[in-house]
């Protein structure tokens, strides 16, 4: 299910609406994405068009269709994280959060564009150039299981097809006709990063809701400009065209991201890869008490998230602070019979001081009320559970709600162990909100 965020472009252009068509029935911007993207379409696929209310109201139904232990299930684990509050009713949020924004989608289950609205036909060449993402590289199997490695590969689908787009504009509508080499790179670049913050300080929902919209569209689009053209901010001069769109298909085969961090960075060659942090399991001294339920990684743009909430209350800048992730694992765990769930993330830092800073975040986002008897590094949040947070030079331990007899053991242990994790069980957050959203697609 890839979202087109229609308004997004508002910053950079006024998209016009172009007359005439080919004389079959085939759409002319099935022709026009093939060409901005230099790849064909081997079958063209449906196109149903709803009217936002339309769209709003099937969200609302795919949200109510979802069952109480799916739903707690993210509570418990995400929203224990510090991502939202655990009571949160989650079902509004996943349909409001899925539909606001959405021009348009494609569905690769489905194999069908849905169009909201008058969107534009920029729009329909955006979602065209996902069908044809598709039927060369299959972009449904592409995604990984972590959320900080699904973002990583969506902002590779988005940007691409966000390229594209830009081509399109410059040559099929832009005055005279300029292609991507007029472009003013630097000022586009800023504006979707000024998007995507101004959805984020203005969010009605939960930030991690809007992982799509603040960073694919902005970043992933940075992502495959300097890919494509050579140009990034701080050296916005392009290289000359024609442009080689084999580099764009590298993304997908031989060089595809893994993490948001490599995105950020402009990692073209994948040089990035995050290291192995924390434990994969319950040690087996406890395994008596506790069973794993599932892992992520969150990575940089989730910490990020993470950390938006409390942004005014740091030391240095939320970004500036996620840049220094290196990286991270969370474990979800349960008492054998079933009666609590609990969360233990464990994280690595450029710098102790980024670790401190961390540190002192997630206690703004739980709360501190200390414990009788009890180390500094032990509280009681808001909600009454026991939270731990420690650090040591550069890692960070936090654990939520874990049961006491077991405390000790998975903070030392997490400090002390790096393994590599078994496969996820349950798709990320991210994933599951994106598999549910869009008009019904999974």
């Amino acid at each position: 299910m890839l979202p087109c965020y229609a308004s997004g472009m508002k910053y950079v252009l006024a998209v016009l609406i172009l007359a005439g068509a080919c004389g079959d029935d085939r759409p002319w911007q099935f022709d026009a994405a093939e060409e901005v993207r230099e790849l064909p379409m081997f079958e063209d696929v449906p196109i149903v068009r709803m009217t936002r209310e339309e769209f709003a109201a099937e969200a609302e139904a795919n949200a109510a269709e979802i069952d109480d232990e799916t739903l707690q299930y993210y509570a418990d684990t995400y929203g224990r994280l510090g991502f939202f509050a655990r009571d949160l009713d989650l079902r509004p949020v996943l349909a409001g959060s899925s539909s606001d924004w959405v021009g348009a989608t494609y569905s690769p289950g489905r194999k069908l564009i849905t169009l909201v609205g008058d969107a534009a036909d920029d729009v329909l060449v955006h979602e065209a150039v996902h069908a044809i993402q598709d039927q060369h590289f299959d972009i449904g199997a592409y995604d990984l299981s972590t959320s900080d490695g699904f973002l990583a590969r969506r902002a590779v689908v988005e940007g691409d097809a966000t390229l594209a787009q830009y081509r399109f504009y410059g040559e099929y509508v832009g005055q005279p006709r300029f292609g991507l080499e007029g472009w003013d790179w630097q000022r586009t670049i800023e504006a979707r990063r000024g998007y995507a913050e101004d959805a984020l300080v203005g969010a009605v929902y939960p930030v991690v809701f809007l992982d799509y919209v603040s960073f694919v569209y902005s970043r992933g689009f940075e992502y495959s400009i300097a890919n494509l053209v050579g140009a990034t901010f701080a050296d916005p001069t392009p290289g000359l065209p024609p442009y080689d769109w084999s580099l764009q298909d590298a993304l997908y085969t031989e060089r595809p991201p893994s993490a948001t961090h490599g995105i950020l960075e402009l990692d073209l060659q994948t040089t990035f890869e995050p290291i192995p942090i924390g434990i994969a399991d319950v040690p087996v001294e406890l395994i008596d008490q506790l069973e794993l339920v599932d892992w992520d990684r969150l990575g940089r743009w989730y910490a990020y998230l993470l950390l938006f909430p409390v942004r005014d209350q740091l030391a240095f800048a939320a970004e500036t602070v996620a840049a220094a992730w290196r990286g991270d694992r969370a474990l979800f765990l349960r008492t054998v019979d079933g009666a609590a769930t609990s969360t233990l993330w464990v994280s690595e830092w450029a710098d102790t001081t980024s670790a401190a800073v961390v540190g002192d975040a997630l206690w703004l986002l739980y709360g501190r009320t200390p414990i009788k008897d009890a180390p500094a590094t032990r509280a009681l949040a808001d909600d009454g559970e026991v939270v731990h947070v420690e650090v040591r030079g550069t890692r960070l331990v936090a654990a939520k709600n874990l049961v006491p007899a077991a405390l000790d053991v998975l903070v030392e242990t997490a400090f002390t162990t790096d393994t590599t994790a078994a496969p996820r069980r349950r798709p990320s957050l991210p994933a599951f909100k994106l598999r549910f959203d869009f008009a019904g697609t999974r």
